[in-house]
């Protein structure tokens, strides 16, 4: 089983929100915090939806659950939860249904595109069901804040380095939170990953599951740590691959940037010496590949010097965006390597800019801003700066005040803030490439201590997310997921750079 070019669907987590202008999105305190207790009270109050599957996109089946917008009101008003379904291969031996979620960033979509390939042997066992969470992708109502071309009148063209343009971010970040009040009316109320973990357990009552089986990746694995937490008991199996700490998430999101840089940072590290060992494999930079791209960015931004305001050049900022997505994915190395020469030999490079509703931007700020709580004090954001250019010169400078949208977020709402803890009889199984460019190690250390209850797969090497990349991890993976057989204490697997 192999998988390449979708894992970068996963990484829309961070690279379609760098492309706005922010990096990541949190927000303002809340003024009702759930807690475990509060949660157990709704378990079970609502009805599970009645899911009516109808074929869609050839061999799959589509369905909208309709589950309660506010799950302390079970009874009230509803909205649409989308659905995805691979039925069972063999019948005869099937165990249930696997959840799988990326998140706020399309899990219907990379289920869509990536399961027939990177799920197939689970699905010899599984229905594969793939969740758009409330208010994103094919849910209904979805969220909505800007289109494309309303964010281009907003903010200016990316940069490289936005270490000195906190009154910009906080400009853009008003006009664009006021659209999302405009246009998200009463679902901005209704988001967040805590009523996404309701929903789940809805689903898997809808399917007639006692317990759940969960495939969380990248973003995804913060609704896994969110239902683990809420719903003790309920687990049979959950995978978090490429894990994000839901604990640093909520409590210190500007911490969890600064660290992510710095991951990013050693991964472009990583791309520039793979770029000098292996000059066949990448045709850039003549032996200083560093150098050359540095360069490169620096010129790229200059263009905005005789050309300002053109949101369809390649700029700096735009290039930092696409090498932090080609991180995510070492297979893609070449062909990255050939970009940034292509890149090179051009005067002025362009691109083609997107149009209609950005709704990505929206589902994840819609869905984020209330989820985590971000200091609405500016000059927290202007330590956050200097030490995440400090951290990350490259990154750092660039995803610098990502963070303002969400501190000034006008919505708040109630979520669960911990404690994190698993209480169900199977550990979690944690999986992380040690050289993860968005998720560094030490996170997933930090969830078996918060969780209390899991057992970790190393898996040497670098990109984003560890599943589909080798025999050793498929094999751990599905035999947790099948037969609940965990990998031995201290295991390790390894994915091998490209030659």
């Amino acid at each position: 089983m192999a998988f390449r070019p979708f894992r970068i669907t996963i990484a829309l987590l961070t690279v379609v929100v760098l492309g706005a202008g922010t990096l990541t999105a949190r927000a303002s305190p809340p003024t009702a915090p759930s807690t475990p207790s509060t949660a157990q009270d709704k378990r079970g109050t609502a009805e599970p939806p009645v899911l009516k599957w109808t074929p869609c996109s050839g061999t799959f089946q589509c369905a909208g659950a309709r589950v309660p917008a506010d799950h302390s009101a079970p009874r009230g008003p509803t909205l649409g939860v989308g659905l995805i379904k691979m039925p069972v291969r063999d019948p005869a031996r099937r165990i249930g249904t696997l959840f799988v979620s990326t998140g706020v960033v399309g899990g219907v979509s990379f289920v869509q595109a990536a399961g027939p390939s990177l799920l197939a042997d689970l699905n010899q066992r599984f229905d594969i069901v793939g969740i758009d969470q409330r208010g994103t992708g094919t849910s209904e109502p979805a969220m909505r804040c800007s289109t494309y071309e309303q964010d281009r009148q907003i903010e200016k063209p990316l940069v490289a380095d936005h270490s000195g343009a906190r009154e910009q971010f906080v400009r853009q970040a008003r006009a664009l939170n006021d659209l999302c009040v405009q246009r998200g009316g009463p679902l901005l109320r209704k988001l967040g990953t805590t009523e996404a973990a309701h929903d789940l357990d809805l689903l898997r009552r809808a399917v007639g599951d006692r317990q759940l089986n969960f495939l969380g990746l990248s973003y995804g694995t913060l609704l896994g740590q969110y239902y683990a937490a809420q719903y003790p008991g309920r687990v049979r199996t959950m995978v978090l691959d490429g894990v994000q700490p839901a604990d640093l998430s909520v409590r210190d999101p500007l911490r969890l940037d600064r660290e992510m840089f710095a991951a990013a940072e050693a991964g472009l590290k990583n791309l520039f010496d793979w770029c000098r060992r292996t000059p066949d494999s990448c045709r850039f930079g003549d032996g200083a590949p560093e150098a050359a791209f540095d360069t490169l960015v620096r010129r790229l931004d200059a263009n905005l010097t005789t050309h300002p305001g053109r949101h369809d050049l390649v700029t700096g900022g735009v290039l930092l965006g696409e090498a932090f997505q080609a991180l995510a994915e070492p297979a893609l190395w070449s062909a990255f390597a050939a970009r940034l020469s292509q890149l090179s030999a051009a005067p002025l490079p362009t691109r083609a800019l997107p149009s209609g509703e950005n709704a990505v931007l929206a589902g994840y700020l819609g869905n984020t801003c209330v989820d985590q709580e971000t200091p609405p004090d500016l000059t927290v954001h202007d330590r956050h700066a200097r030490a995440a250019a400090e951290a990350a010169p490259r990154i750092g400078r660039f995803g610098a005040y990502a963070q303002v949208k969400c501190g000034l977020w006008p919505v708040e709402s109630a979520h669960h803030r911990g404690p994190w803890t698993h209480q169900g009889d199977t550990p979690l199984l944690v999986v992380n490439n040690t050289r993860d460019p968005y998720a560094p190690r030490a996170w997933a250390k930090k969830i078996l201590r918060d969780t209390g209850n899991a057992r970790l797969l190393d898996v040497r090497g670098p990109g984003h997310l560890a599943f589909g990349r080798s025999a050793c991890v498929n094999k751990a993976v599905i035999g947790y997921l099948t037969d609940i057989r965990l990998p031995a204490r201290g295991s390790n697997c390894s994915t091998p750079l490209p030659n």
